[in-house]
């Protein structure tokens, strides 16, 4: 059976080009619910290091809401240990939301969520380009923006609103 979740865990996640890793740095509760809050690092290992303190001190490639747990018992992950949040990672993030124009293809308006409260900006910001995307990740679409070195700053890969 795998291991529970908690903030700080630390989640592995086999890809083609070896071992990556992501921590839990949030449980988002009020409603609504978005669950755990995951900051995959970046970079691949070849194997699993004994410590993660350096990987969870480490850069950011985007970060998620996912369900870990249900990840975990599905074998989609792995919860192989834990480690510090750094000060960086236990700041909860700004996200960016936005409805797609049917006729364009382009998301027109865009909004902002801090965790509370939500707030419309128009168009983003060069700033705001790199804020995480308001969603909950699947673990197959998980899989494939590690596997492409993804960013939240991308422009309509894998599941990103088209800018």
């Amino acid at each position: 059976m795998a291991r529970r979740p908690r903030l700080g865990s630390i989640i592995e996640i086999r890809a083609a080009d070896g071992l990556h890793y992501a921590q839990v740095t949030h449980n988002h509760r009020e409603p609504p619910v978005w669950g755990w809050l995951v900051r995959v690092f970046v970079g691949s290992h070849t194997h699993r290091p004994k410590s993660f303190d350096s990987i969870a001190a480490g850069p950011v490639q985007f970060s998620t809401f996912y369900p870990v747990g249900s990840a975990a018992n599905a074998g989609l992950v792995e919860i192989v240990g834990d480690a510090p949040v750094s000060a960086e990672n236990g700041k909860f993030p700004i996200f960016k939301s936005g409805v797609e124009n049917p006729v364009t293809g382009q998301v027109d308006i865009w909004y902002l969520w801090d965790g509370n409260r939500e707030w419309r900006v128009g168009q983003l910001s060069e700033e705001m380009l790199g804020y995480p995307i308001l969603e909950i990740t699947t673990g197959d679409l998980l899989h494939r923006r590690v596997e492409a070195n993804w960013t939240s700053a991308g422009r309509g890969a894998f599941g990103s609103p088209l800018l």
